[in-house]
């Protein structure tokens, strides 16, 4: 896994963090899988993007979400079956946290990686 994050340019964890309890839970997960700046396993690549989607409901304020784990919160999901994630309509409208997703991923990966088009340098 470690070779794997550190080839990643961005990414984007989708986790419930109900409670403060979760949430200390979630942050050693994520120290050891190298995904928090100095973490126990952090991997080459270290300072890139990574976001925060928070599934289902949550007793934590996002702010503090955010501070705990020094990443963005990068917006909510209902918890859901995969599959109705995974089958999205194109022509439905994004909502504001699905617009927030976007934007974050386009700004972490850039135009070049977004869009699959070579840099050229």
């Amino acid at each position: 896994m470690a070779a794997l994050l550190g080839r990643i340019p961005a990414a984007v964890v989708i986790s419930p963090v109900e409670t403060g309890e979760s949430l200390r839970g979630l942050r050693a997960e994520l120290g050891a899988a190298g995904l928090l700046d100095g973490g126990p396993a952090a991997v080459p690549g270290e300072g890139r993007p990574v976001g925060l989607v928070v599934e289902g409901e949550t007793s934590v304020a996002h702010d503090v979400i955010s501070a705990e784990l020094g990443l963005d919160v990068v917006g909510s999901l209902p918890a859901t079956e995969d599959y109705r994630v995974l089958r999205a309509a194109r022509s439905r409208r994004l909502s504001s946290s699905g617009e927030r997703l976007m934007r974050f991923a386009r700004q972490a990966v850039g135009p070049d990686a977004a869009t699959g088009a070579a840099s050229g340098s």
